[in-house]
């Protein structure tokens, strides 16, 4: 969390793509239910900081979850 807001620079729209790559790329490999679970605390505090609304970087990172959890079929496992 701290590199990407380093990188970033308290730019909220620079931590928003940030974020979502970030979840999607871990998507890909992980379970997307479990990724949200991991990231969403890490994005809250993130929108603490930087002052904006959490839902600015949540759906992003939900919708970068299920596009990532699509790449694979590990990260979106085919149900019966």
């Amino acid at each position: 969390m701290a590199r990407i807001l380093d990188h970033a620079k308290g730019q909220p729209t620079v931590i928003q793509r940030s974020v979502a790559w970030f979840t999607g790329v871990l998507s890909a490999f992980a379970d997307n239910v479990t990724t949200v679970i991991f990231v969403t605390p890490m994005a809250g505090q993130m929108a603490l900081r930087t002052g904006v609304r959490p839902v600015v970087y949540l759906l992003p990172m939900v919708m970068a979850a299920n596009i990532g959890g699509t790449a694979t079929l590990i990260g979106d496992p085919p149900t019966s």
